[in-house]
């Protein structure tokens, strides 16, 4: 009987490493596909955004100044990102402000508190 439940023990482990293997090679595949996107620079969003913040007539008001825009995202790294990358499409990194969750109630409310020729600028 103990022999029976060792040989079991040492194939279910066997098969337990299979599967981890499996998944580490399936882990490394998707990393390299992750890699190979971001070495590309290609981002379908981002292009569509751009677009839109570049060429809407709706981003602009009737002088021509740019409107605000608020963008909701998720994720930490994403914001980061578009605070990037819309900075630099527009070429004035103080023309993007961000609030998140790490940050307070009274940090937060400074972007709102600038002067209306300053916020009308800010995206």
């Amino acid at each position: 009987m103990e022999e029976a439940e060792e040989t079991w023990s040492i194939r279910r482990r066997g098969a337990d490493d299979q599967r981890a293997a499996g998944r580490d090679r399936t882990l490394e595949r998707l990393e390299e596909a992750a890699r190979k996107v971001r070495q590309s620079g290609a981002d379908r969003k981002w292009d569509e955004l751009s677009r839109l913040l570049q060429n809407n007539a709706e981003m602009f008001d009737a002088q021509g100044h740019r409107r605000k825009l608020v963008i909701f995202t998720e994720h930490r790294d994403t914001l980061n990102y578009l605070q990037s990358r819309i900075s630099t499409l527009l070429g004035r990194p103080e023309a993007v402000v961000t609030i998140h969750g790490g940050i307070g109630r009274r940090s937060a409310a400074r972007p709102r508190s600038a002067s209306p020729r300053t916020a009308r600028s800010r995206c």
